[in-house]
């Protein structure tokens, strides 16, 4: 702690703070009263503090445990003092402000040895920045190219989930990046989001990246896994969220997928290369009856399939993990699957996403594609 090194302690107590100054050129010893008794007077309007010789002192002065400065001529500053390239506030009693001060609309912040605080500052715990002038922001913070910070109405830096104007962003909450608006795929407890790599906000609905590759992103924010229903259609999304297509086979079931828009056959006949496959309600392959001229066939039963699922059966547990909240206290960058970031939201055979809702909440899942109500593959249920 660093005090001005103008300073006279007008105290029989031990100096606080600004007595390791002691030795400075503006010091005075105080003696023992002569003719005159020192102490405060006050004079044309302004407070002095005489010495037992009549004349002032001047600069900073210690009386108790409070800090005074008097100006040239020996009068008590109050208001606004620059003092050797920094700020101080001088309360209208003449005592050094430290704390919070609120003024003309502004909050301000001084340091313990006064000086008024600019730039990021941690109070209690908490990140403020503070304007070159001092005063507190709140709002947006821009730092760098792209690097956004996010200042409550209370000036606190925020951190983790924050919903604003009913959008949701994260902000780090890892030290060295503590409070940096998040964008692009992050794994938030276990969970992967996608957030707007130019705006942070979180995505929801049906996304596409540079490769082709389609996901869809829950209500709550969350990138699915496993089956999933959606206006009435169901489709299955692997492990790294990629929506699959064609021929899938999960524990010894076959499936077909719509290679177009990624949809479920369910009780339903589909001819594929002269070959007629038969559907269950669950979606499931049961038969097949063979087109005259057919040499060759992909089939479930002895062809090729397009994707063997090793993931637990509809009906199982599933590896669609819950956000449980908007909360969390991992973030990395890497796509899952090792996908790029880039996306678009445009759905399977469509143009247009499902709106938009809280990390965590409840699921409303929606896309454009039209499909007939159907069972659940197995014994599954649509989980949110």
């Amino acid at each position: 702690m660093r005090y001005p090194k103008q300073l006279v302690v007008l105290s029989t107590a031990a100096a606080i703070g600004f007595g390791v100054f002691a030795a400075g050129p503006a010091m005075h010893s105080i003696a023992a009263p002569t003719t005159l008794q020192e102490g405060w007077v006050k004079e044309n309007g302004n407070w002095y503090y005489r010495k037992s010789d009549g004349f002032y002192y001047k600069g900073w002065i210690q009386v108790g445990k409070k800090y005074y400065y008097m100006n040239q001529d020996g009068a008590m500053q109050t208001g606004w003092l620059r003092y050797n390239n920094n700020w101080y506030y001088l309360n209208t009693d003449g005592t050094m402000r430290t704390g919070w001060l609120h003024l003309n609309d502004a909050w301000y912040h001084l340091a313990d040895d006064g000086k008024m605080q600019t730039g990021w500052t941690e109070i209690d715990k908490s990140w403020y920045y503070f304007h070159s002038a001092g005063n507190m922001q709140t709002g947006w913070k821009q730092q760098g190219e792209k690097k956004w910070y996010n200042l409550g109405d209370d000036g606190k830096m925020k951190t983790g989930w924050t919903k604003m104007d009913d959008k949701w962003y994260y902000f780090s909450k890892e030290e060295n990046s503590l409070g940096l608006m998040q964008t692009g795929w992050q794994k938030i407890d276990g969970v992967y989001y996608y957030l707007d790599d130019s705006k942070g906000v979180m995505l929801t609905g049906w996304l596409q990246d540079s490769n082709g590759k389609y996901y869809y992103m829950k209500a709550s924010g969350g990138m699915a896994t496993g089956w999933r229903q959606i206006d009435n259609s169901w489709y299955y999304f692997d492990t790294n969220g990629h929506m699959m297509t064609g021929w899938i086979k999960i524990e010894d079931k076959y499936y077909y997928l719509d290679t177009n828009n990624g949809k479920m056959y369910a009780n339903t006949s589909v001819t594929i290369d002269n070959v007629t496959y038969n559907f269950n309600a669950s979606g499931e392959y049961t038969s097949q009856s063979k087109g005259s001229g057919q040499s060759s066939q992909t089939t479930p039963g002895g062809g090729t399939v397009s994707s063997s699922v090793s993931q637990t059966a509809p009906g199982g547990s599933s590896s669609d993990s819950s956000s449980g909240g908007p909360a969390g206290t991992t973030s990395s960058q890497s796509s899952p699957g090792g996908s790029s970031s880039g996306v678009s939201q445009n759905a399977p055979g469509s143009t247009s996403s499902s709106s938009e809702s809280a990390p965590g909440g409840s699921s409303s899942s929606s896309s454009s594609s039209s499909g007939t109500t159907q069972s659940a593959p197995g014994s599954v249920q649509h989980w949110n």
